[in-house]
């Protein structure tokens, strides 16, 4: 049953008859109900939804950070909303129903800062990682306080791990992992974010073995 939330002349939530109203930032929205059909979906069709599955499965976790650092929000787009859109275009590979996310082309933060220069990943025992960088600071776009941003994802168990802690400065940062990580191979993604702002570098991919 829909609601009418300001008279007649008001928009409304829910459904009435053929027509589902809602509100979408802001905005009242009407559109058609969906009917329901019959038909088996298409090849085409369960491979989209796949991809599509995929793609929000490794977004949500991440949203908050898309929405700080993922370039600029366009019209009334956010910045995940960006992110997942580019993710759906660029960052998957296979064919159906073997679909993976291209870890190589996902990218979690997006501007204009510089970024980590040199930069190498090592795994050390006890499930440590290790990275290290020139600092470069002093470059255009790169101050000594910039936040190194590491984000680590582990696609055999499907967690993710986050630290933003250490400064450009800093030339190093150690990462400890769950244990239970060993032997896994994680993807990592690195970038530098300004102090107090959304401002950030693009983000550069990293991998390695869990020791």
């Amino acid at each position: 049953m829909g609601k009418f939330e300001k008279g007649i002349l008001g928009g409304f939530r829910g459904t009435i008859g053929p027509v589902v109203g809602t509100n979408w930032r802001g905005i009242d929205v009407m559109r058609s109900r969906p009917k329901r059909s019959g038909r088996q979906p298409t090849e085409k069709q369960l491979e989209q939804r796949m991809v599509f599955a995929l793609v929000i499965r490794f977004v949500n976790p991440l949203r908050s950070l898309l929405d700080k650092y993922f370039g600029q929000p366009a019209n009334e787009r956010s910045r995940a909303d960006l992110a997942s859109s580019y993710f759906l275009r660029e960052a998957t590979t296979g064919m159906y129903p073997d679909i993976t996310l291209d870890y190589n082309k996902v990218i979690i933060t997006k501007g204009e800062l510089a970024g980590p220069q040199d930069a190498v990943l090592v795994a050390q025992a006890n499930a440590m990682l290790e990275f290290t960088w020139t600092d470069n600071s002093g470059q255009p776009e790169a101050v000594s306080t910039d936040l190194l941003l590491v984000v680590v994802y582990n696609p055999e168990k499907a967690r993710f791990q986050f630290d933003h802690t250490e400064q450009r400065s800093a030339g190093s940062l150690t990462v400890s992992l769950p244990d239970s990580w060993g032997g896994d191979v994680v993807h990592c993604w690195i970038g530098f974010t300004a102090l107090g702002g959304y401002r950030a570098s693009t983000s550069l991919h990293l991998t390695a073995t869990v020791l």
